[in-house]
């Protein structure tokens, strides 16, 4: 298959994390609450968290509590 060189096709942007979950805003020791997430919303919310941390030298904790609510705590 050849490929066809297009020039001035601009990129889509890029979705970031904090835009969908408050990371930027969130500081040590705060915490938000996700609600009841399917299995596949919890490892989109805790890889969002790992990036977020890793990009931004942040660490994260997410845990689920005894009704089923996720929460990410922002722990450094």
């Amino acid at each position: 298959m050849a490929y066809v060189i297009e020039k001035n096709i601009p990129a889509p942007k890029v979705r970031k994390a904090g835009k969908r979950y408050p990371f930027g805003d969130m500081e040590v020791g705060d915490s938000f609450n996700a609600g009841v997430l399917s299995y596949a919303d919890r490892g989109r919310l805790s890889s969002a968290a790992t990036q977020h941390a890793k990009y931004y030298g942040k660490k994260f904790t997410t845990r689920t509590d005894d009704d089923g609510n996720i929460r990410c705590w922002r722990i450094a």
